[in-house]
Parts: C-alpha cells; structure tokens; sequence
C-alpha cells in the first residue's frame, strides 16, 4: 500500500503540466464560449442557453480521452524508459487520469455557478424560458456526467493500448467504426421505417432489428454496456501488460 502511494505521488507529480494545461483550455474555452452566448442573448434571444458550461462540458469530455490515450500509448513508454514497471504504471495513471478528471469537472462546477450568476445579473428582468437552476440540472444528473467522462477515459485507453499492440493499423479500425454509421445510417433509419426486405441489407437490417425486439434489448442494453466495458478494460489491460513497448 506504501509503495501504492508513493507511486501515485510520483505519477501526480510528473503529470501536474497536464492538470494545469487542462485548466487553461477549460478555462479559454468556457471565456470564449460564455462571452459569445452572453451577448447573443443580450442582444437578441428569449432563451438562455449555458453555452460556455456546455462547451466546456464537451471539451472536458474530449480532454480526458486525450489523457487516457496520451498516458496509455506515449507515456507507457516513456515510464518504462525510467525504469517503471508496467504493472505500477497502468492502475497509477488510471487513478491520476481519473483525478484530473475529477480536478477538471470540479472546475466545471465553478463555471456553473458564474453563469448561474451571471444569468441573475443580466437577464434577471428579460423574460427567459430557461428558469431551473444549471447547477441544480447538473446535480440532478450527476450520475450520467460521471458515466460519460468514465467512458471517455475508457476509450481513450482502450484507444492507446490498441494502439500499443497493432500500432497504426488500430487506426483503421476506429475509421470504419467511425465511418459505417456517417455513411449507411440513413439507410438503416429509412430501411427501419419502411420495413423493406426486398434487399438483401433490409432482409439483414429489418431481421436483425426483430431479433432485439424478441430479446427485449433495450432492457438488456445498461447489462451489454457493462459486459463490453469489462471485456475492452480487461483486453487493453492485457495489451499493454504483454505488447512489447518501444523504448527509444
């Protein structure tokens, strides 16, 4: 437990650069973005709409899979350069990405509160259609934020350690995930609607969605999201435990 602790000082303090890069993009981005909203609504809109908070929502979202991949896929080697070992490293940095996390959302919650403030301050006599409390909103649905920002920083693991093991060819992969949607979504949706099975892909599409419908799979779903979690942790945490890592 000792050596835990000492590891996870020595890992926070290598990567406090990252904890302070995180907190001057948040911060651009929430200025900018709350700058731009403010004044939309000042000059011409009835509805106020936390775009800085929600802009740096996504940021922070973005960030912490960056984190997860950076640690996972560049700095795995570079702790390994320095005589670190693999299984000190990966539950470390896990924790370290994770409190940066924690770090950059708790820095969100501030930006919550000045806008909440500001929305008083400016437009507490113009008749807006957003009345409930941001930060009230926030609390209520605390557990999805947390689960998003867990699933980012799963990916970008996920992500690194693919990376680890097949190198760029990993990339590819993510392409056609990434692709198979942007490209042939519109046809399932309207293969879906109509119910055609004249096709060959509406045959495949129209069955595959009765076969959901009989397994009730939207009660199903958290249960699958869970299994398949599991299963890329545990497989990227084989990866980079077996994969042999560059050392420059």
């Amino acid at each position: 437990m000792t050596t835990l602790f000492s590891n996870l000082r020595r890992e926070w303090r290598c990567n406090i650069i990252s904890l302070k890069q995180l907190f001057i993009i948040l911060a651009a981005v929430w200025l900018v973005a709350e700058s731009i909203g403010t004044a939309i609504i000042f000059f011409k809109a009835d509805t106020y709409v936390p775009v800085g908070v929600y802009m740096t929502f996504g940021t922070l979202c973005m960030m912490t899979f960056a984190f997860g991949f950076y640690y996972y896929s560049v700095g795995i080697e570079l702790s390994i350069s320095m005589s670190r070992t693999r299984k000190a490293y990966l539950p470390c940095m896990l924790i370290v990405a994770y409190a940066q996390m924690l770090c950059g959302l708790a820095l969100l919650a501030l930006f919550s509160f000045v806008s909440e403030g500001i929305r008083v301050l400016l437009f507490s006599q113009k008749p807006l259609e957003m009345q409930q409390s941001l930060f009230a909103f926030a609390l209520h649905n605390i557990h999805w934020i947390l689960l998003i920002l867990a699933a980012a920083l799963l990916l970008g693991l996920v992500v690194g350690a693919a990376m680890q093991r097949f190198g760029r060819k990993a990339l590819w992969l993510l392409w056609f995930v990434y692709m198979v949607p942007m490209l042939f979504g519109s046809t399932f949706s309207r293969l879906l609607k109509t119910g055609d099975t004249t096709t060959v892909m509406g045959r495949i599409v129209n069955g595959a969605a009765d076969f959901l419908e009989r397994i009730h799979f939207p009660q199903l779903l958290p249960v699958g999201a869970i299994i398949i979690a599991i299963a890329l942790l545990i497989a990227a945490c084989y990866w980079l435990l077996h994969t042999p890592v560059r050392q420059n």
